[in-house]
């Protein structure tokens, strides 16, 4: 499935999951998308708008004062002098040329900041790595507890217990439409397609992990294949 998709069936997911009460209250997050410019994309000023959230990475400024592993927000943008200006924590404005200072954006990642709604029970996955606390890009995991700043107590998967700061959880997307299975402890699968579309995929069902609890099936027809019909498609 497209990116429409994903969201059209993780919406329909977390609306079944609420109405069978494996959702606990839902708060609204923070979260941050990354916007995927190129490195030369990102030369360009007319790129970023207002709004946009800059990740440093390890190549701060000393000159600009922008340190090492920080965040600062676009607060303004000129495009014909092919300048923007970042505002960080400190709430000081930072006027530079993104294309001049290619060093310190070498490192850096820009995102677009969005509103997510979490709930205790919600399947997310990890976005960003950060291999020092354990954090590794793809995981999947489960949100055990919101805390009231915004960071989240989650068990990934594989059976560690992380607890992600409020920066550190923004980096987190729903768990639910993974367009692929490889290497993903999963334990419920959502198929959607035709009917004929998912009855031609014996192959790829009999690759489903061996614990897998659930597997709920949407097609267009109402199609939905039985347990025992499924159990042996993963036999065969």
């Amino acid at each position: 499935p497209d990116k429409m998709e994903r969201e059209e069936l993780t919406r329909l997911i977390r609306a079944d999951l609420h109405e069978q009460g494996r959702l606990g209250e839902t708060f609204t997050a923070n979260a941050l998308t990354d916007k995927l410019l190129s490195d030369k994309d990102a030369r360009i000023a007319a790129n970023y708008e207002v709004g946009d959230v800059i990740r440093y990475g390890s190549k701060g400024s000393d000159e600009l004062g922008i340190s090492p592993n920080t965040y600062g927000t676009v607060t303004g943008v000129d495009a014909g002098r092919n300048l923007i200006t970042v505002t960080g924590a400190d709430d000081s404005p930072r006027l530079y040329n993104p294309a001049a200072e290619w060093q310190m954006r070498l490192k850096a990642t820009v995102y677009i900041p969005e509103e997510r709604e979490l709930a205790v029970g919600e399947r997310i996955q990890l976005t960003r790595s950060e291999w020092d606390h354990g954090i590794r890009v793809g995981n999947l995991a489960t949100i055990e507890h919101i805390h009231e700043d915004g960071g989240l107590s989650v068990k990934v998967d594989a059976g560690a217990s992380l607890q992600l700061t409020p920066e550190q959880a923004q980096h987190v997307k729903y768990g639910y439409a993974i367009e692929s299975t490889k290497r993903l402890a999963v334990d419920r699968v959502i198929l959607s397609g035709e009917a004929e579309q998912i009855t031609a995929q014996r192959e790829t069902l009999s690759q489903l992990p061996a614990k897998l609890h659930e597997i709920t099936v949407f097609t267009s027809e109402g199609y939905q294949p039985a347990a025992s019909e499924i159990a042996m498609q993963k036999e065969s």
